[in-house]
């Protein structure tokens, strides 16, 4: 299973960028990104995975759900559906 960290440093890498632009680019510290994209972070934020998600052009949710998270976004929707979506995502097969 790919991991949070290493999506985000292939991705930066596959864009010719370091650490550093990245966090020029996003405001976000450059020792925070080297201990995600090590995967030494607990808890990251949704506002810093969308940041990342929109400077390195992945989906946000991506990152939020490898982050095992959901973003608000999502969650709005299903606590207007629940039923619906739960009944979706049940059915699903991969």
């Amino acid at each position: 299973m790919i991991k949070l960290g290493e999506i985000i440093s292939a991705r930066r890498v596959e864009l010719g960028m370091q650490q550093k632009e990245l966090s020029i680019r996003t405001g976000i510290s450059r020792t925070l990104l080297s201990l995600l994209e090590r995967g030494r972070m607990k808890s990251v934020s949704e506002r810093v995975l969308s940041l990342i998600a929109k400077e390195l052009g992945l989906c946000p949710d991506l990152l939020m759900a490898l982050a095992g998270k959901v973003s608000s976004e999502i969650m709005e929707i299903y606590k207007k559906n629940p039923l619906e979506i739960s009944t979706i995502i049940r059915n699903y097969h991969v």
